[in-house]
């Protein structure tokens, strides 16, 4: 993702990984299901920034090591985002008197939770005839 960071030498462009990235690694056991290790992670630009101007990466990341039968749906979780805001508004002067101004004042809060899912579903190529060579 390219950021724009203004330095001493003027502007200069600058790119940061933030990626969506799913690693699986499977391995077919001896009844036919499928154990598969999983690495899933999530970086988005975070509202910190360095003295450089850059900003930071906040990465989530999920590893976990399951079984699933061979056509089974495997569901994996656990990558959470929460954001909380909370927004002041009121009319110059006359929002800031005590008591009269509560009349003239908004307050407007927000809560927001994403989750990601990730649905795998193995299956094993040409199983009918690894089961034929194996017997």
């Amino acid at each position: 993702m390219p950021i724009t960071v203004v330095t001493a030498n003027g502007p200069t462009t600058r790119f940061i990984d933030a990626n969506l990235e799913l690693k699986v690694t499977p391995h077919v056991t001896q009844d036919g299901s499928v154990l598969l290790n999983v690495s899933a992670t999530r970086n988005q630009i975070g509202d910190r920034v360095d003295n450089l101007g850059v900003p930071g990466i906040i990465t989530n990341e999920a590893i976990t090591e399951m079984i699933v039968r061979d056509g089974d749906t495997a569901v994996l979780g656990g990558i959470y985002q929460r954001q909380a805001q909370e927004n002041k508004s009121y009319v110059p002067w006359i929002g800031q008197i005590p008591v009269l101004g509560w009349l003239f004042k908004t307050t407007t809060r927000t809560d927001s939770r994403d989750e990601l899912l990730i649905f795998i579903s193995p299956r094993i190529v040409n199983r009918s005839s690894a089961l034929l060579d194996a017997g």
